[in-house]
C-alpha cells in the first residue's frame, strides 16, 4: 500500500480550509496521479484543519477504485493558540500512522517540520519505505522564527528518509548529498492544454502574473514594469495574499490605471481552478518575478513556471538560481535590472514556440513516472 501524507485540500470535502495558497494541493494532486498511473492504490492522509468550530472527527472518502482520502480529526476553538491545535493534529497523525502503516508500505511525506516528529517516531517503530518530498528548506526561509530548531528537525527527517522527491536541482547537493536516490519534480507536468487562439478578442499581448500576492514573489515589480510597457500590452494579475498586501496592490493598480501611463493592469482576484485555466489560456506571457536576493529562492521552485508552460505560455523570469540550473531553463527568458530595463527586455523578446514548451512538459511527465516507479518497486 502507498500512503501520502501532507497538507492536502481537495474538492471532495466542503468544510476543510480552502483559503491561502493551493500550491501544495496542486503538487500533491500531480503526485497522486503519478502513483495511480502505475496502477497502484493510494491513501492520502491530510492534516489540513477543518473550518468547523469544535472537534471535527476523522473523515474518509473513497475517490474511485484506487484513491482514498483520509482527513484527520481537527479542533478549532476561539482564541485557542495555533500550537495547541497543531499538537492535536500531530497526535492524530501519529495514532493513524501507528494503527495503519505496515513495514512493507511506502509512505510519501510532503515535507513540513511540524509533522516530522510524528513521521520519524512511526518510521523508527515500523520501518516503512519513506519517500520525503522536499518542496523547500524551511530553515532558510527568512520568515521562520526559529531557524536553528527547524534546521535540526530537517536534518533528522532528511536522514530518516529512504529516497527523495526534490523541487529543484540544487537542494540535493547542498542539503542532502547522502547517496540515497532522488528525483527532481519542479511542478505539475500533466494536463497540458494548448489553445492556438486566445479566448479573448483583445489584440494586445497579454501578460499574466499569478500566485501569491507579496513582496518576495514580485507583484510590486510587476506593477512597476507595467509603467514602462507600451499600450500593446495588458498585465493580468490573479492570486491571494494577506489583507494588507492585497489592499496595497489594489491601490497601486488604481493609481497606475488613472495615470494612463504604460499598459493597463487588470486584477482578477482569487480564481477557481476553471477560471484560472480560462485566464491563462487567454494570455501570451507568464511572469515569474521572485526576489533573487532572498536566500529562499535557491531552496524552492516557483510552481507558476510549470503552470505557465503547461498552457503554452512564454515565460519571463528573474534570474533565480533554481530556475537557471533546471531542465526548464531553455524554455524561460531571463530578465534583470530595474522595472524600465525589464520592460524593455520583455518588449524585445520573441515568444518561444508553444508546442515546444508543451513537448518539454510531456517528456518530463514520462520521466517522472519512470523515476517514481523505480522508488516504489
Amino acid at each position: 500500500m502507498i500512503y501520502y501524507v501532507g497538507y492536502y485540500k481537495s474538492n471532495n470535502i466542503d468544510d476543510y480550509k480552502k483559503s491561502g495558497s493551493n500550491a501544495a494541493s496542486f503538487k500533491m494532486g500531480y503526485v497522486i496521479r503519478l502513483v495511480k498511473s502505475l496502477e497502484e492504490k493510494i491513501t492520502i492522509v491530510s492534516w489540513c484543519p477543518s473550518d468547523r468550530y469544535g472537534i471535527t472527527k476523522k473523515r474518509e472518502i473513497q475517490v474511485g477504485e484506487n484513491q482514498k482520502e483520509v482527513y484527520l480529526p481537527t479542533v478549532k476553538i476561539k482564541k485557542m493558540p495555533m500550537r495547541i491545535t497543531a499538537k492535536f493534529r500531530n497526535r492524530a497523525l501519529y495514532k493513524y500512522l501507528i494503527k495503519n502503516i505496515k513495514k512493507d508500505d511506502t509512505v510519501i511525506v510532503y515535507h513540513a517540520p511540524s509533522i516530522s516528529n510524528a513521521i520519524m517516531k512511526t518510521k523508527k517503530k515500523i520501518g516503512f519505505n519513506l519517500i520525503l518530498e522536499v518542496e523547500e528548506i524551511y530553515s532558510v526561509n527568512p520568515k521562520i522564527l526559529n531557524a536553528e530548531k527547524s534546521r535540526k528537525i530537517e536534518e533528522k527527517i532528511i536522514n530518516a528518509a529512504d529516497s527523495y522527491i526534490i523541487v529543484n536541482d540544487l537542494i540535493y547537493d547542498k542539503y542532502i548529498n547522502n547517496g540515497k536516490p532522488y528525483m527532481v519534480l519542479y511542478g505539475v507536468y500533466d494536463g497540458c492544454v494548448l489553445k492556438e487562439n486566445a479566448s479573448n478578442t483583445n489584440s494586445n499581448i497579454q501578460l499574466l502574473f499569478s500566485g501569491s500576492i507579496d513582496k518576495v514573489r514580485g507583484v510590486g515589480l510587476a506593477v512597476e514594469i507595467a509603467k514602462h510597457l507600451n499600450g500593446n500590452y495588458q498585465l493580468n494579475i490573479c492570486g491571494t495574499g494577506n489583507s494588507k498586501d492585497k489592499e496595497d496592490l489594489l491601490q497601486s493598480i488604481e493609481k497606475h490605471n488613472k495615470a494612463k501611463q504604460g499598459c493597463e493592469i487588470v486584477y482578477h482576484g482569487e480564481l477557481s481552478e476553471s477560471q484560472l485555466k480560462d485566464l491563462v489560456l487567454s494570455c501570451d506571457i507568464g511572469l515569474n518575478l521572485q526576489d533573487v536576493s532572498n536566500p529562499f529562492e535557491a531552496v524552492s521552485f516557483p510552481s507558476k513556471i510549470t503552470f505557465y508552460l503547461q498552457h503554452g505560455l512564454s515565460v519571463v523570469s528573474t534570474k533565480m538560481s533554481s530556475v537557471i540550473n533546471s531542465k526548464l531553463a531553455k524554455s524561460v527568458r531571463f530578465v534583470c535590472g530595474g522595472p524600465k530595463e525589464v520592460a524593455s527586455q520583455i518588449m524585445d523578446f520573441e515568444p518561444i514556440d508553444k508546442k515546444y514548451n508543451v513537448s518539454i512538459m510531456k517528456l518530463l511527465d514520462e520521466q517522472a513516472k519512470q523515476s517514481l516507479r523505480n522508488f516504489i518497486y
